[in-house]
């Protein structure tokens, strides 16, 4: 046997080039996607909302030389928003600094850290206030859809399903719906499901992504995802409902059998509708995790007079239901 041995001539020592940490791609977040993002200067305030009905009526009379026109006027409503602040900080301390071996990075991680459990913070405050039971008043019972027969089931029909809620809200808001978004169950269910392979199969390759489902789902006038037009996500975000120090328990964020169909505003401003507008507050944060490094000396520092320092990340928004009757939520639509 030779000498010194391989494990002799070898101390294990951490790798330089390789660590492993659970961040979860933005992409699976949809909380800053669905709807439409406006930055406000104050923390609540309110916003006028027109009568839908006025829009809509047909007042215009013949007129009779000599008279006057008919009249006609609109109503104004009042909402308000109120944007509440997020926060949370974890402590660097001079000794795990100086202690820690490469590849760590105790400020660089305390960062992805915090911005990954805001994240996860947002993405189940948007789910618990949109996609959910009891919320959305579009549909054509103007209550939650529940299919006759599950997408994920032989001879069902999850296009005519669909296109049948879009036409509805189109007849009572003037605007097609022009965003689904899927849990995972029923992504799966859609992407398999014999009518959207039936569909496709003389024109795409056998991979059914968001955006060929979207291709099939449009309606007139909405082409293309890339262009404002309708557009498919799916609710991917993952996070861990127990406590620290108990067993982990990982699960989707969002209901998995679960749909929402929406008509969000492609840029927000005066005058546009949404299903929901995210208001965020600007001056003291926004929608996305906003990073700090507080300076704590008084509680140490190292030989270079580098303090404790606390990382805390903010956020400050109002995920606001604007209009109910612009959205329609299918509760278990697979199984």
């Amino acid at each position: 046997m030779p000498q010194p041995s391989f494990q002799e001539v070898h101390v294990n020592a951490p790798l330089t080039n390789l660590s492993v940490a659970y961040l979860q791609d933005s992409n699976d977040y949809i909380a800053d996607k669905v709807f439409p993002v406006l930055p406000v200067p104050k923390a609540s305030n309110i916003y006028f909302v027109y009568r839908r009905s006025d829009w809509f009526r047909d007042e215009a009379k013949v007129r009779v030389d000599g008279t006057e026109s008919a009249g006609t006027g609109y109503n104004l409503d009042q909402q308000t928003y109120s944007c509440k602040v997020y926060a949370l900080h974890q402590d660097v301390g001079p000794m795990v600094r100086a202690n820690s071996d490469s590849p760590l990075d105790a400020d660089a991680d305390a960062t992805l850290f915090l911005t990954q459990r805001l994240a996860i913070s947002r993405e189940r405050g948007f789910l618990s206030k949109f996609f959910t039971t009891g919320v959305w008043t579009g549909s054509t019972t103007g209550t939650d859809i529940t299919p006759g027969t599950k997408w994920d089931a032989a001879n069902s029909t999850p296009i005519e399903d669909i296109e049948a809620q879009q036409f509805n809200v189109k007849s009572v808001t003037g605007f097609f719906p022009n965003v689904l978004v899927l849990g995972a169950n029923a992504y799966k269910g859609l992407k398999n499901n014999d009518e959207f392979l039936q569909r496709i199969k003389y024109t795409q390759r056998g991979v059914v992504t968001p955006d060929i489902i979207a291709s099939v789902l449009a309606p007139p006038n909405q082409p293309e995802a890339a262009t404002g037009g309708f557009k498919v996500m799916v609710a991917a975000s993952v996070y861990n409902s127990a406590a620290e120090g108990a067993t982990a328990s990982m699960g989707f964020a969002a209901t998995k059998t679960d749909a929402l169909l929406a008509y969000a505003a492609p840029n927000p401003g005066i005058r546009q509708p949404s299903a929901g507008y995210i208001f965020t507050w600007t001056p003291i944060a926004g929608y996305i995790a906003r990073i700090k490094q507080i300076p704590m000396p008084w509680l140490g520092t190292d030989e270079n007079g580098v303090p404790t320092t606390r990382v805390e990340g903010e956020m400050s928004y109002d995920q606001n239901l604007v209009a109910a009757d612009m959205g329609v939520y299918f509760s278990a639509a697979t199984s």
